[in-house]
């Protein structure tokens, strides 16, 4: 398994959230809020303009600065 940014993923690639990496408590609650946990599987749907990611049966938008900040290890591609 790999450590990588949400970046770093291809489309399609289903990977675990291992750690986030935000400084600004504001914008972790918001990240929390949205169910980005460590430990939560997300799938990658689209890349571009802005990172759309698959957690469980929620769709959720993120930009890619945001997407640096957390930190996913691989599993096996398009399946948890």
């Amino acid at each position: 398994m790999t450590n990588k940014n949400l970046t770093q993923i291809r489309k399609g690639e289903t990977v675990i959230i291992s750690a986030l990496a935000l400084s600004d408590d504001e914008l972790l609650s918001k990240v929390i809020t949205l169910g980005l946990l460590p430990g939560s599987t997300v799938e990658l749907i689209q890349d571009k303009p802005v990172l759309v990611l698959k957690l469980d049966e929620t769709m959720i938008a993120i930009d890619k600065q945001l997407a640096k900040s957390i930190t996913v290890t691989s599993t096996i591609e398009g399946h948890a």
